[in-house]
Formats: structure tokens, sequence, C-alpha cells
């Protein structure tokens, strides 16, 4: 067994809290899903942020899709 990320931002933080985000563009979010789902068994998903709201209708996508599985997200 695995564990893989895609990474939907960069954020600079420390103990006290986050200092900036840097969004990743949502089709690079896609690729590397899609690299993972190309190499790897996928049982489960989590999210956390997701840092624009292009990203949010990307993994909108992949869920409405299936590509998903077992998907549930950090409130």
């Amino acid at each position: 067994m695995f564990g893989a990320s895609a990474v939907t931002a960069l954020t600079p933080q420390n103990t006290l809290g986050v200092c900036g985000v840097h969004p990743v563009p949502a089709a690079f979010v896609l690729a590397r899903v899609d690299a993972v789902h190309s190499d790897l068994d996928v049982r489960a998903v989590k999210t956390g942020m997701l840092g624009t709201s292009d990203v949010v209708t990307a993994v909108a996508g992949l869920a409405a899709a299936g590509r998903l599985p077992h998907w549930s997200s950090t409130p």
C-alpha cells in the first residue's frame, strides 16, 4: 500500500498560522491525479485545502466521474 498526494496549494506557515498561499493550477492538479491513477490502485481519497474555485470545480468533476473512491473532505 502506498500513499500519494496531489498538492493543490503551497503555503508558507509555522505554528502561529499560514502566512500566504500559492495556488497550484487546476490543470496541474488534474495531471497529478491522472499520474497517480495510472500507477496506483486508488482506494480512498481525502481532500483538504482546495485553494481556488477552479481547483474545487476540477475536484468536483473528478468526484462526479467516480475517480475519487471513498472520498471524504476535511471540514
